[in-house]
């Protein structure tokens, strides 16, 4: 994978894309993408709805002002019905 910068990064997420959030700690960065639902990636729903979506998850290392990645994944939130 190809590094990124890290500012266009965060500017990218601070510019008001409710679907990414990241986290830091020391020399590591991991992004996270709260992928929409079918209905919301078709525009055929309205609205975000509640329910829990797919999270990809993408951990970088941070050397300079350039994040490396080393690891993604995708975590399939499961709701509970009770």
């Amino acid at each position: 994978m190809k590094a990124i910068n890290y500012y266009k990064l965060i500017n990218f997420i601070r510019g008001g894309n409710p679907l990414y959030e990241i986290r830091e700690s020391g020399d590591s960065v991991e992004l996270l993408f709260h992928a929409p639902s079918e209905e919301e990636a078709s525009g055929t729903e309205a609205e975000i709805s509640d329910e829990p979506r797919p999270i990809v998850r993408i951990v970088f290392a941070r050397v300079g002002d350039e994040l490396i990645p080393r690891e993604a994944w995708l975590k399939e939130v499961m709701q509970c019905v009770g």
